[in-house]
């Protein structure tokens, strides 16, 4: 058998794999960590109807694994009839978030301005956000699809942090520090943050300290959420589907260091 035949034969293996337990593997139980339990507490004590700043700060690349966090954190929001502010500080995140901003809202039967609105793109991050904490309106006059800010009743009266109670950024890099560092600092504004499994590390610190009050990390995070939820979305099946992959990546592992110690016993 050829290299590229063994190849062909452990690169199939593993998609039948990750088939598999994406359609019939059940979901994962796992363990719920402080800084998802810190984020869903906070959200769950909200009364109805408190305004809820949300930025998809991440790009398309980093969409299959910011997605579920996304999706738990918006079937939280609007399961607990909150209002949600959304906007984004990255290009592809725009029309991605709005895509699934507008599919979770129509499931829950939000009606657009009056229980989410979606501001739309801004470039500069960092300035940006200090340009919030002066006037969302001077921001963003008009929103994603063009409509004069005050047209939206869930805009009546909101035109800084101090109207909005907490923000979550559904981010694949620095998008919940930005937040941290340029809001929370300057007003008393709540920051979470969802991020991938990568930037755990990074945003580590800042919920320790208290910047940040409460995180998801990647799949994990996002199964987690979706335990509290008591429901099985994107999370669920990508953790069990992941789990799949390194168990069949362990024993290709395992199979091939038995077959070359036998080949050598044998020469």
């Amino acid at each position: 058998m050829t290299p590229i035949v063994q190849r062909r034969i452990i690169f199939t293996g593993l998609a039948l794999c990750v088939a598999l337990a994406l359609t019939f593997a059940a979901s994962p139980r796992v363990t719920i960590s402080h800084v998802t339990q810190q984020m869903y507490d906070r959200i769950e004590a909200l009364p109805e109807g408190t305004r809820v700043l949300v930025s998809f700060d991440f790009d398309a690349p980093a969409y299959p694994e910011v997605l579920p966090t996304l999706e738990a954190t918006l079937e939280h929001l609007f399961r607990r009839k909150l209002k949600v502010i959304a906007l984004s500080l990255q290009t592809e995140g725009a029309p991605l978030g709005e895509a699934a901003l507008r599919r979770m809202a129509k499931s829950h039967s939000a009606r657009y301005g009056d229980d989410w609105v979606f501001l739309g793109f801004k470039s500069q991050p960092q300035a940006t956000i200090l340009g919030l904490g002066e006037s969302f309106r001077r921001m963003f006059p008009v929103d994603y699809y063009g409509a004069p800010y005050e047209s939206a009743p869930l805009l009546t009266g909101v035109d800084s942090f101090d109207s909005v109670d907490i923000v979550i950024s559904i981010s694949d890099g620095s998008g919940p520090i930005n937040w941290a560092e340029y809001a929370q600092a300057r007003r008393p504004v709540t920051v979470f943050g969802a991020v991938t499994a990568v930037m755990a590390t990074s945003l580590e610190p800042y919920v320790v300290s208290g910047q940040v009050s409460g995180a998801m990390y990647g799949l994990r995070g996002a199964a987690e959420y979706e335990r509290l939820l008591e429901t099985v979305g994107g999370g669920s099946r990508g953790l069990a589907a992941q789990s799949a992959a390194h168990i069949y990546v362990f024993v290709i592992v395992a199979l091939g260091n038995v077959l070359f110690w036998m080949r050598r016993r044998r020469a």
